[in-house]
């Protein structure tokens, strides 16, 4: 096997003596195509599985309270951020929303999480508007464990 001196690096790949060791070592793509290939998919997978529930498919009751966010609270403040068509298109704000709204997350955490994300508090005019346009449902009960098994009498 011949060894390169630093007098004699190759500029180019054609330069390079044929050998394997070489071509392992040889600038290429071969390893960053891997990557990309494996990468892409696992993006995909960790964007797809944040989507709120109804990121894919109509949801007629949350579209229309949407539409009553935008006519009744108008430019009403949510901490550093106003309701408005922007705020609307906000993917960050329809995601906790409409997991508060399809209640999958408790007032307390949709209230932290405007909080963080535009230091909303819960007096703002906002806030108080959203709350109260949201429809009465009846919340599903809580998890309680079935009663332990009497014993039976001897």
């Amino acid at each position: 096997m011949r060894i390169l001196s630093t007098d004699s690096v190759p500029n180019s790949r054609e330069d390079l003596p044929d050998s394997p060791l070489l071509r392992i070592n040889a600038p290429g793509h071969a390893f960053a195509s891997v990557c990309r290939s494996a990468l892409a998919p696992a993006l995909l997978v960790v964007a797809l599985g944040g989507c709120a529930p109804d990121a894919f498919r109509p949801d007629a009751p949350y579209e229309a309270y949407l539409n009553q966010l935008q006519n009744r609270c108008q430019y009403q403040r949510i901490g550093r951020v106003e309701i408005n068509s922007d705020l609307l298109q906000d993917p960050y704000f329809l995601d906790v929303t409409s997991r508060f709204f399809n209640l999958e997350t408790s007032q307390t955490a949709y209230l932290g999480s405007l909080e963080g994300a535009y230091g909303a508090t819960p007096d703002s005019p906002g806030v108080r508007c959203l709350l109260g346009l949201l429809p009465q449902r009846a919340l599903p009960p809580p998890a309680v464990p079935p009663p332990p098994p009497m014993a039976s009498p001897r």
